[in-house]
């Protein structure tokens, strides 16, 4: 489980910095705003990469939850405006 999470933190992180690269590239205005967001969801998957280290406990079905909603609300709210800005 810890592996998995790590792969998770992993893949998401690189996914982030990409896209943040592309944003101060394209000099977007709103790039503090919409990596804060990132940096959001990162603190929670810390967060519960640091519950299953200190109880050993892993609620999968609570991971998938809470990025289901992360990413659904992100990508309505501000991956809609970045591709809009980008004109993708």
């Amino acid at each position: 489980v810890g592996d998995f999470l790590g792969e998770i933190f992993a893949r998401i992180s690189a996914h982030f910095a990409l896209e943040e690269h592309i944003m101060r590239a394209a000099g977007y205005n709103r790039y503090a705003e919409h990596k804060a967001d990132h940096e959001r969801l990162l603190d929670e998957i810390r967060d519960i990469m640091d519950d299953y280290e200190d109880r050993r406990v892993f609620d999968e079905r609570q991971l998938g939850e809470r990025l289901r909603v992360w990413f659904t609300e992100h990508f309505k709210t501000h991956d809609a405006r970045l591709h809009q800005n980008l004109g993708v």
